[in-house]
This record gives structure tokens, sequence and C-alpha cells, in this order.
């Protein structure tokens, strides 16, 4: 134990003869201090026993990790399954009473519509806890409940609203439109209401539409952002946020990867430029 710097010395380096004399000139200098054994145990003395213990738990996991690169594929994973016995990966195993494996292997047999699903979730969640949170002057100001949008940021200026969607797949593949993505632009539940269908976004539901690119970027953290308001509307209904909406594979002067440049043009007031689109 190195007590000036606080770190961990190896034992084994360490020979036994020195620990001896060292102990030994301690024990004397002990003694011609006139120290007893209750003014030893004193803070300092607490304090290194502490990080040796720190050091030696370190120790012993490294000790692991050697052995465990030494082990076969199928030695691991009977160690790994003898671990899950005890140790649950998320509390989400709980909530369901089942294994994260067991969850797994349902979705792996679950049918497109469904993955279509699961992957849209996936999607709102890497916004919300990794994206959103890397944003700098941002923080998340989302109210509990369900919203017509995903999550809600909040700057020095206000509160933007996002709704998260993903790039279309077909066929397990990015769905092209003439060199173009599409992004569905609807509720993933139907139903009605007061006579009127609840399924379309109606424009002034939320601020901006944060596309996930993964099918196209292969990251799940790579979204491209648009002001609601430069979205197209149904023919049939100008108030309503058309549903396949035309998505271009990077940034371009309507959608921008860049997430306070997308605020920027909502805030501006600015009508959606003209596109080819």
């Amino acid at each position: 134990m190195d007590h000036e710097s606080g770190g961990c010395s190896n034992s084994r380096s360490d020979p036994a003869g020195d620990r001896e004399t060292r102990g030994q000139g301690q024990a004397r200098n002990i003694g011609d201090r006139g120290w007893n054994l209750g003014q030893t145990v004193g803070r300092g003395s607490l304090q290194a026993r502490a990080r040796w213990k720190t050091c030696a738990a370190m120790n012993k996991v490294d000790e692991i990790r050697a052995l465990l690169a030494k082990c076969s594929d199928q030695q691991r994973r009977e160690i790994f399954a003898s671990l899950r016995e005890t140790i649950p990966i998320h509390a989400f195993e709980a909530s369901m009473n089942a294994k994260a494996e067991v969850i797994l292997e349902a979705l792996a047999r679950a049918p497109d519509l469904t993955i279509r699903g699961i992957r849209g979730i996936v999607g709102e969640a890497t916004f919300a806890l990794e994206v959103a949170r890397s944003l700098k002057g941002w923080r998340d100001v989302t109210p509990p409940g369900n919203h017509s949008y995903d999550t809600a940021l909040g700057d020095a200026v206000g509160t933007v609203r996002v709704q998260v969607k993903m790039q279309r797949r077909k066929n397990f593949q990015p769905l092209l439109r003439r060199g173009a993505g599409v992004v569905e632009v609807q509720r993933t539940r139907s139903g009605m209401k007061d006579g009127a269908a609840t399924r379309p976004y109606r424009f002034g539901e939320f601020d901006i539409l944060a596309a996930c690119m993964e099918p196209s970027h292969g990251r799940w953290n790579s979204f491209l952002y648009v002001p609601e308001r430069w979205l197209f509307p149904r023919p049939e209904n100008q108030k309503l946020v058309m549903i396949l909406q035309p998505l271009p594979l990077e940034s371009d002067s309507v959608w921008t990867d860049d997430f306070d440049e997308a605020v920027r043009r909502l805030r501006s007031g600015l009508a959606r430029p003209n596109t080819a689109d």
C-alpha cells in the first residue's frame, strides 16, 4: 500500500522479508512515540484500510477477468447463465415477470407489424436517452401522461415539443422513392373522437419532427429534423399532416441533422423553402 499516494501495490512483487522488516520498523516507531492501540486506529488508518479493501477488490476483479479470457465460449456462457440466476439485466424483467432472454425471444417471433412498433419505441428512447441528454442548453421538461409528442425540451427561450418517427422500411430495406426516403407521420393507434379520426396529426400538435435514420445510416442516434409547419398537409384537409412525407438521406435546406438549427428555423417564422419535393 502506498499510503502517500493512496495507490494499490502488488503484494506479489513485495518480498516477505521487506514486509516483515518494514512492519518491525513501524512497530519500533510506534513504541518510541508512545502510541497506544486506540491512537493508531484513527481517521487516517481507517481511510487506509478502506483504500486497501478497494484495491484488493479491484485486484480480484482483474484476476477473474484474466481467468475468463482463458475460458472457452461455452465455459463463459455457463458462467454467464449462473450469474443470470441472481442478476437481472433490466427492471422491465420484473414488471413483465419474465427474463430478458424470454422477452427478446418473443420479439424475435413477433410479426413485422409488431417489430415496426418496437423499432419506433427504440427510436423514441434513443432520442430521449442519448440525443436529448447530449444537447447543450436543453433540459427535458416532458410532463407525465400521453401527449401528441414524445419529448418536450426547454431552453432559455421556451419549450419545443418533439415527435419522433422512423424512416420507413419495406422488405427489411429502407423505403426509397426517387432517391429519397419516406417517414410516416401518423399515430400507430386508430380511433374516433367527436366523429373525427384520431390517427392523423393536426398541425399545431408538436413543433419539430425528428426522423430516425437508422434504416439508411445504420445508427440509432442519427436523426434529421424539420419544423412541423414545414411538413406537407394532406390534399383533402390542409389542417392535417400528410401521412408519407419525403425525407432526404442527408441534411438540406428543409431537413437538418442539427437540432439547434431546426429550432432556429422553427422560431424564425420563415416559410418552408421551395424545393423540388
